[in-house]
C-alpha cells in the first residue's frame, strides 16, 4: 500500500517536472492551505476552499454556488483577512504586501 503511494508520488512528480523539494514543498503549502481553509466559518470556509485550495477562479465559484459575483469577492476577501489573522505569529505570513 505504502509502495503504491510512494510510485504514484514519483509518477506525480515526473509528470509535473518538479524536482523532489519542489514536490515536496507544494504538497505542503497545499496541506497548511487546507488546513487553514477548514479553521474558517461559512460561507468563508467554502469559498476560501474553492478559491485558495482547489484554485477556481471568482466566477466559476459564482456560477457553481448560484451566488452574484461580488458577494463571492466580498467572501474571498473577508477570508483572506480572517487567514492573515489566523496566520499571524506562526512565520509564515507574507512579507511585504497583500495574499
Amino acid at each position: 500500500m505504502e509502495e503504491c503511494r510512494e510510485q504514484e508520488f514519483f509518477i506525480e512528480m515526473v509528470d509535473s517536472g518538479e524536482g523532489p523539494e519542489e514536490a515536496y514543498l507544494q504538497k505542503e503549502t497545499k496541506e497548511l492551505v487546507l488546513s487553514v481553509c477548514s479553521q474558517l466559518k461559512s460561507p468563508y470556509r467554502e469559498v476560501a476552499y474553492e478559491h485558495f485550495y482547489m484554485e477556481k477562479p471568482m466566477p466559476q465559484i459564482a456560477k457553481e454556488q448560484n451566488t452574484n459575483l461580488k458577494t463571492v469577492q466580498t467572501r474571498v476577501y473577508r477570508a483572506r483577512a480572517q487567514i492573515r489573522r489566523l496566520m499571524e505569529g506562526t512565520g509564515l505570513e507574507r512579507k511585504g504586501g497583500g495574499a
